[in-house]
């Protein structure tokens, strides 16, 4: 078991202020694992008593212990990597560790389809993400847009974001997109939107800051084959979503919806006709 998967394991035992050190290792994880437990006390703004009791809440002796845990997994990682990218058989690495976390969408259907009928049926959908999540949520407002009105894309980062969320109303839904390291601006957005009839979050398997918010939490496997945290799951998870929506919706509400589309790109001239030489 990894530190994260302890991490995970013990997050609902763990006080306010065990569960802050807990978030901030899943989105500092390499300043842990060569700080010293007095300079992350500092970082946080807490005693470094509390951070020892963190580390004997997972089941460390102490934060030396600990440390030493996070060092050992940080090394084998970046061997892990070096190997992998030497290899000839790169390609083939990264293609199987995504098969493994696109399984992880599997464990996440009855959300899904749950998330999936509350979003066919909120008066308006509401889609935030921020950094590398607000492109997850443009390309889930463009879907969304395409099989029913009234989807709302939010950027959390806007100016005038707060003259826009005022309009969220009781019944509609917030759609977001988190993943670590998480945005502070996206829990300040979702803890300060007005009251909705629920909040559907597409994240990680980490202990994301805004799990405390979500009505509908879809978790799923970012493992990364090579340098970076891979979001193909995440892809999988958002069609999935968008899959089950239209379901609710129906075939012949998508299809008007999908028509009117047609017929306004094509008085647009949005798309080219050019086939190209062969």
């Amino acid at each position: 078991m990894t530190v994260i998967d302890q991490i995970r394991e013990h997050y609902p035992a763990l006080s306010p202020t065990e569960q802050r050190i807990a978030r901030h290792y899943l989105q500092h994880g390499r300043v842990m694992v060569f700080a010293s437990a007095s300079q992350v006390a500092r970082r946080l703004g807490i005693s470094t008593s509390t951070i020892v009791r963190f580390a004997q809440q997972l089941g460390y002796s102490g934060y030396v212990e600990l440390q030493e845990r996070m060092q050992s997994e940080y090394d084998a990682a970046r061997r892990l990597v070096s190997v992998k990218v030497a290899r000839e058989d790169l390609i083939e690495h990264v293609v199987r560790q995504d098969a493994e976390n696109i399984a992880s969408v599997l464990r996440n259907e009855e959300a899904l389809i749950s998330a999936g009928i509350a979003l066919a049926n909120a008066p308006r959908v509401w889609v935030t993400g921020s950094r590398s999540s607000g492109d997850l949520a443009s390309i889930a407002w463009r879907l969304l847009n395409m099989v029913r009105p009234n989807v709302t894309l939010l950027d959390p980062n806007a100016a005038d974001v707060a003259d826009r969320i005022m309009d969220l109303e009781p019944e509609d839904v917030l759609l977001v997109f988190s993943m670590s390291r998480y945005a502070q601006e996206m829990v300040q957005l979702v803890e300060l939107a007005p009251p909705r009839a629920g909040t559907v979050l597409v994240t990680d398997e980490h202990v994301s800051p805004l799990l405390p918010f979500a009505d509908w939490p879809i978790s799923v496997a970012t493992q990364p084959a090579a340098m970076f945290r891979s979001l193909t799951a995440v892809m999988t998870a958002l069609q999935a979503l968008v899959a089950a929506t239209a379901r609710e919706i129906g075939d012949e509400q998508v299809d008007a919806r999908l028509a009117k589309a047609e017929e306004f790109w094509a008085r647009f001239g949005t798309f080219s006709s050019h086939l190209g030489r062969r």
